[in-house]
């Protein structure tokens, strides 16, 4: 059956398995066979899942749920996780969590190890999915702990390295570049003892990240070079979309913006290559949306992040819904449409002040400044700039304090008033050059 499914797989004939299948679920069913009849949902649920057709996914995970409840069978009820992972894709994300708990739970309950890390696993995802990155990063850990006591280091090993490489990109996303790097590195490392060259790959364009972050930008430029060759050797295009991404931004910092626009133009082409739906199953809506952002390209950016916010409203994240919006209204301000920006900024504040969240509240002033300065309304944007110099000097925020008296300072200097500029000017932190390149929100 296996080797006829695997010829099978290779050939592209899945109509071909799905009739086979079927054929066996008609036996199982006449000769009253129910476990042979749950095994068969679970396997064209797992199935349809990696075809990406979810609707039927769901049904024959159902289907197969239902049979093993009915026969008792709590190692199979673990299909919950498949549901999860269903409902992942779909951006149910909470009933992704319930189905992933449910499953994390029957796994402990029956002392099944490689079950309740691939729990842990699926659950990283789902927060990290959510932009939710210090919950991801503990699920991530939970998974990298338990594959690391399993006794098959066959199983094990496989948990270990998608635990590093999701808590390397979790860091990451947090700008926590030092512990980035240590996962991206111990990634690496066990890619290379398993000769898994696309997992090598993999962390190289982890490492330019990292880099990247950190302001190495040669660094990130040979880490990313390494990235994509190998992932076009293994022909991943979607490592070698990412990895023209991460060339572009390195190119641009260092100042090459030949380099950069060619990159730039290669990522959008291997990402479309991908397909909508491979784009899609990643699920990171706002770390897509950022990616589109560097690119220029806004309107791109601007359904991603909306996608992004749609998810964090339907489950009720005020944190994400906060940054969705603010990274909304910087798309919305790289395309020129100040008023939607101004809209949306509002919205950022509004939640922040719900939260009592004072930073914030701080960046959403520091936006509403810098987006009614680009309207020429310089009244409002200096009493927005006021209360982001207030909140900043409230929480000891060097940067923030230094970037609202340099915008401050460039109001007064655009309406003539030179030694209120000056005096602006002379009011930033010692650390000026470090405040000046901050952004308006931060």
């Amino acid at each position: 059956m296996s080797n006829f499914v695997e010829v099978a797989n290779l050939s592209g004939n899945f109509n071909d398995i799905v009739n086979f299948y079927c054929q066996i679920l008609s036996t199982a069913k006449s000769a009253g066979d129910k476990a042979r009849e749950g095994a068969v949902y679970s396997f064209l649920g797992g199935f349809f899942l990696d075809q990406c057709d979810y609707k039927k996914a769901k049904e024959y995970n159902y289907l197969a749920l239902d049979i093993f409840k009915e026969l008792g069978n709590k190692r199979r009820e673990g299909v919950c996780q498949c549901l999860g992972d269903v409902f992942q894709e779909l951006c149910n994300f909470e009933k992704a969590i319930e189905y992933q708990n449910r499953g994390l739970s029957i796994a402990i309950d029956l002392g099944e190890k490689p079950l309740e890390a691939s729990a842990y696993y699926s659950l990283g995802n789902v927060f990290r999915g959510l932009c939710s990155y210090d919950k991801a990063i503990g699920f991530y850990n939970r998974c990298l702990r338990v594959a690391k006591g399993l006794a098959s280091k066959t199983i094990g090993r496989p948990l270990e390295v998608v635990a590093c490489s999701n808590l390397g990109h979790a860091f990451d996303c947090l700008g926590e570049y030092k512990q980035a790097e240590i996962y991206h590195r111990l990634h690496l490392s066990i890619a290379k003892e398993r000769r898994h060259k696309s997992g090598e790959g993999d962390a190289y364009t982890g490492l330019g990240n990292v880099f990247l972050g950190l302001g190495n930008f040669k660094k990130a430029q040979e880490y990313y070079s390494l990235g994509l060759s190998i992932a076009k050797d293994v022909r991943n295009k979607g490592a070698v979309a990412l990895a023209y991404s991460g060339l572009a931004n390195a190119s641009r910092s260092l100042g090459g913006t030949k380099n950069a626009a060619s990159y730039s133009n290669l990522y959008p082409t291997c990402a479309k290559e991908l397909g909508k739906k491979d784009q899609e199953k990643d699920g990171e809506y706002g770390g897509l949306g950022s990616v589109f952002d560097s690119l220029g390209d806004f309107e791109k950016a601007i359904d991603y992040h909306k996608r992004h916010l749609r998810i964090a409203e339907t489950i009720g994240d005020k944190d994400g819904e906060a940054k969705a919006y603010g990274n909304l209204g910087n798309a919305y301000l790289g395309l020129g449409d100040f008023n939607a920006a101004l809209h949306v900024f509002k919205h950022r504040l509004r939640i922040a002040k719900d939260l009592g969240d004072k930073v914030e509240e701080g960046r959403a002033y520091g936006h509403l400044g810098s987006t009614f300065q680009r309207l020429g309304n310089f009244k409002k944007a200096m009493d927005y700039y006021n209360r982001r110099l207030c909140i900043a000097q409230e929480l000891g925020d060097k940067a923030g304090e230094g970037a609202a008296c340099g915008y401050l300072g460039s109001i007064s200097l655009l309406l003539g008033r030179y030694m209120i500029a000056i005096g602006w000017n002379k009011k930033m932190p010692q650390n000026r050059y470090t405040s000046r390149r901050q952004k308006p929100g931060r």
